[in-house]
């Protein structure tokens, strides 16, 4: 049975720990360039892209964060003449590093132009090996946060060639998962990564869920200890197969355990106990991710976009007393043509009627109301899952930049 959940406003107004790690990524984002003159594959690939997560997710970023960034990124024939770190100065992984920060921008629609990624794309593609696997940071015996390995090198690769055409690059996606579906993983971490890139292996969510420490959290390896890029990967790919749910909360309790006091999280290095400023900022990139992802509060939305009910609430206003039941997953939604009207869409259900909502691309929610209310979004698409579906904004957003789309279920 849903439990009926009451929000006061001083509680919701906190800062969340999605809220802390996203302040202290727009800190550090734009800093190392500022420092050091170059973009670099953690700060403006890694935690850049959390930030654009974040964004889509419906966070407030900082102004300052991301423009010099989407810039950058915005001009991928610039990627290799960057001065970069001489110490993380594999070409190769540079620009999937930043080609996957470059999908997320678009996705959250801060970059308006599809052409950067497709050129991105392309420049990424001719890197796949001929068995469908991007090689990287090969002699590693586990992927690391600020290195990432082969496995996740090829995991994100091929996320970048699906984001930027499925039809277009069918043959290296197809490539990609065939090296996926033959690959054998060695330990926890790349059990994960194979698990991200093929969410129906039900077996490897028995193996990674029994691998879970006592605390909560995964290390690369079963027995080996908890690391929090190791957990944040795992609880990615938890999520993605939707499988877990207890585990997943036990692993965002040791993120949320672990998070420093400036809202980014200790290192994980190869071996462990390492200092590493590179792989501090990806591994806080990393978790910072795991924890929107895996938000299943919605917490971000509920300050602004979210389905709301309740008397006298409204979205624009300051957060009031909202009432609302837990949510459930339900499937995918699929994105189709998009409209050029805005309508406004006001519903009195009955509370055992459903609301279908969610952010473009991502899995869909389905939240129980009670009472009247708004589905509000500023980017509106026809979509169907599971029977007929149909989008619908407020007024007071027609206008304003944001990439969501939720949808009410027709039926």
């Amino acid at each position: 049975m849903a439990i009926l959940m009451t929000i006061p406003a001083a509680i919701a107004c906190a800062q969340t720990p999605e809220m802390r790690a996203i302040a202290y990524l727009a800190r550090e984002v734009p800093r190392w360039h500022a420092e050091n003159k170059c973009y670099s594959c953690h700060n403006n690939g890694d935690a850049a892209r959390a930030l654009y997560i974040a964004a889509r997710h419906g966070h407030s970023i900082a102004k300052a964060a991301l423009p010099g960034t989407s810039a950058w990124l915005a001009e991928p024939g610039q990627w290799d003449h960057n001065r970069g770190n001489p110490a993380f100065s594999d070409k190769r992984l540079a620009r999937i590093q930043f080609a996957a920060a470059l999908a997320e921008a678009t996705r959250a629609h801060v970059i308006k132009k599809r052409e950067p990624l497709l050129a991105a794309a392309s420049a990424v593609v001719r890197e796949e090996s001929r068995d469908g696997s991007w090689i990287v940071d090969a002699d590693a015996e586990t992927g690391s946060p600020a290195t990432w390995g082969t496995a996740l090198a090829t995991y994100m690769a091929r996320g970048v060639l699906q984001a930027a055409g499925p039809k277009t690059f069918a043959l290296p996606i197809a490539k990609a998962n065939r090296w996926f579906t033959a690959m054998q993983p060695k330990g926890v971490f790349e059990s994960a990564v194979k698990l991200l890139a093929l969410p129906d292996s039900s077996d490897l969510v028995d193996k990674i869920v029994a691998a879970q420490s006592s605390d909560g959290g995964w290390g690369p390896r079963v027995h080996a200890p908890s690391e929090p890029f190791d957990t944040a990967i795992v609880l990615l790919a938890l999520s993605k197969a939707e499988a877990a749910p207890e585990a997943i909360v036990r692993g965002r309790a040791y993120l949320i355990t672990n998070q420093e006091k400036d809202g980014g999280w200790p290192e994980t290095t190869r071996p462990p106990g390492g200092h590493s400023y590179a792989h501090h900022i990806s591994t806080s990139g990393w978790a910072t991710q795991a924890l929107l992802v895996t938000d299943t509060k919605l917490s971000a939305v509920a300050h602004k976009w979210a389905l709301f009910c309740g008397a006298g609430f409204h979205p624009a206003a300051d957060f009031q007393s909202a009432h609302f039941f837990g949510c459930k997953r339900t499937g995918r939604l699929e994105i189709g043509r998009r409209l050029e009207t805005c309508p406004t869409l006001t519903h009195t259900k009955r509370e055992s009627d459903r609301f279908l909502f969610d952010m473009i691309g991502d899995v869909i929610e389905s939240v129980d109301v009670e009472g009247s209310a708004h589905v509000i979004a500023g980017e509106i698409f026809q979509a169907s899952v599971d029977g007929d579906v149909e989008g619908a904004c407020s007024p007071w957003l027609r206008g304003h930049k944001s990439p969501f789309a939720f949808f009410v279920d027709g039926a």
